[in-house]
């Protein structure tokens, strides 16, 4: 009967902690690697991913995401973290729904060291 409860005790813990988990959690600003973001290994494909659907070349929106070109214009003008960000005044991007924490953090640590095209 003890190793039975001991048994549930055990399967109930492991159930529940799986249930609580959440994104922003996995995504504590610990384990958000924010060094060394590049261009092509981590902004292209997190806009690739967020942004490219809706904002291609030619796209009925006039915002086009797909080159280093265009992303810097954004970048520049504050327009592209405004957005990300989903700060007053500016467009919230994506429309589907804010970007995770760590996502977000990164964009921010490519433009605040330089937005480079690296």
């Amino acid at each position: 009967m003890l190793y039975k409860l001991l048994f549930i005790l055990i399967f109930s813990l492991g159930i529940y902690s799986c249930t609580n988990d959440n994104q922003e959690e996995f995504y504590d600003s610990e384990l958000c690697d924010t060094s060394n973001i590049t261009f092509s290994a981590e902004i292209k494909p997190i806009l690739d991913r967020n942004c490219k659907t809706c904002h291609l070349a030619g796209s009925s929106n006039g915002i086009t995401l797909v080159t280093y070109s265009d992303v810097k214009k954004y970048v520049d003008n504050g327009r592209l973290m405004g957005a990300i960000k989903h700060q007053a005044g500016y467009s919230a991007m994506p429309q589907g729904g804010k970007l995770d924490d760590c996502t977000i953090s990164k964009l921010d640590a490519w433009i605040k060291t330089g937005a480079l095209d690296n």
